[in-house]
């Protein structure tokens, strides 16, 4: 048992598929058990009994070394994907919905705005608390107020090569996402996806009001 945890040992500062603090601690209390049976005289005496009582305590470890790592943990695993997967499926018909609502330029551009802005909170990992703002040439369309205590995403919208306002999303409340959260770096691919979504949608009806001057000259 010795010689098991001094294998053990080294593989502890590496990255590793199983739980070997726990297999040295069951190693180790493995080997204490052992020591207690050797020096026992009675099958009542106190060596006897930190015998049994230490190899209750190596297969508690030995438990959370196997079952949790190898059971247990691929389960929290594959939960933790399915959340991920579920969030990239909202965020995907997010910008599907957003695509088809800036199709068609003759749509009036406060409704599509507005429309847009609505679809954007439900895309975000707490939709419940999520708010969003789109300001365009001085105009602001929000779903409620974007507290400016909080952190929030923001892309900008470029026409033509020229900023003509942004998009803002954020939490009317503080919620519990860490800077590391990896679903964060995916909403602002969302956003700055949208963001030129929305500019694209501007320089076609610039083209096309353009278009309509020409040919109203030619008549």
């Amino acid at each position: 048992y010795i010689l098991a945890a001094g294998l053990l040992l080294p593989r502890l500062a590496e990255p590793r598929r199983f739980d070997a603090s726990n297999l040295i601690a069951a190693a180790g209390a493995m080997a204490l058990a052992e020591v207690c049976f050797t020096w026992y005289l009675l099958a009542t005496d106190n060596y006897n009994l930190a015998g049994h009582v230490f190899k209750i305590v190596a297969y508690v470890f030995l438990y959370r070394a196997l079952f949790v790592e190898t059971i247990q943990q691929p389960y929290n695993h594959l939960a933790l994907a399915q959340t991920a997967l579920q969030e990239r499926m909202k965020e995907m018909s997010c910008l599907y919905d957003v695509f088809r609502m800036t199709e068609d330029t003759s749509q009036p551009l406060p409704a599509m705005l507005r429309a847009v802005t609505e679809r954007l909170p439900s895309a975000w990992n707490h939709d419940n608390a999520a708010v969003a703002r789109i300001e365009l040439d001085g105009t602001v369309t929000e779903t409620g107020p974007l507290p400016s205590h909080l952190a929030s995403i923001r892309a900008s919208i470029i026409v033509n090569g020229v900023e003509r306002g942004q998009i803002l999303v954020g939490y009317a409340r503080s919620v519990q996402s860490p800077a590391t959260d990896p679903s964060l770096s995916d909403e602002r691919n969302l956003l700055d996806a949208i963001a030129r979504r929305i500019g694209d949608n501007l320089e076609r009806r610039v083209a096309a009001e353009q278009l309509r001057e020409s040919e109203g000259q030619f008549r």
